[in-house]
C-alpha cells in the first residue's frame, strides 16, 4: 500500500541506516533482554552520529478493531520495550525515537508510544 511505502524503503537522506530484523541483546534495569526489531530507521546528524530514529514492529492481526490506535495499543508494552533497547544501542533519547506498529494483512501502520 501507499501508505506503507515509507516503512519498506530506505530514506533518500545520505545520512540514514536501516535495520532489517536485527537481533539485539540487552541489559535494562538489572533484566537480560533478548529480541528481534523487525525495521528500524536511524537517521543521522552531521557527524554520522544517530539524530533520531523510528521503530517498526510489524503485526499479522487479521482481526483488529476498526479503530486501529486501539489494536495498537495492545502492543504498546512491547514497543515500549524496544524503544528503550533502541535508547541503549544508539545513545538517543526516548524523545528523539518515534514507534509504529504495522498491519501487514491491512497495509495500515499506527504510530504508538509517547514520544514526538
Amino acid at each position: 500500500s501507499s501508505e506503507l511505502a515509507e516503512v519498506w524503503t530506505k530514506p533518500a537522506d545520505v545520512g540514514a541506516l536501516v535495520w532489517r530484523e536485527r537481533a539485539f541483546e540487552v541489559v535494562l534495569d538489572g533484566v537480560w533482554i533478548s529480541g528481534v526489531f523487525d525495521r528500524v530507521v536511524i537517521w543521522l546528524d552531521p557527524k554520522q552520529r544517530p539524530a533520531r530514529a523510528v521503530v517498526y514492529d510489524f503485526k499479522t492481526d487479521r482481526n483488529v478493531a476498526p479503530d486501529l490506535s486501539i489494536a495498537a495499543e495492545r502492543h504498546s508494552e512491547q514497543i515500549e520495550l524496544y524503544r528503550q533497547v533502541l535508547a541503549v544501542l544508539t545513545g538517543l533519547g526516548m524523545d528523539k525515537i518515534g514507534a509504529e506498529v504495522v498491519f501487514t494483512g491491512l497495509g495500515r501502520k499506527v504510530r504508538v508510544g509517547k514520544h514526538s
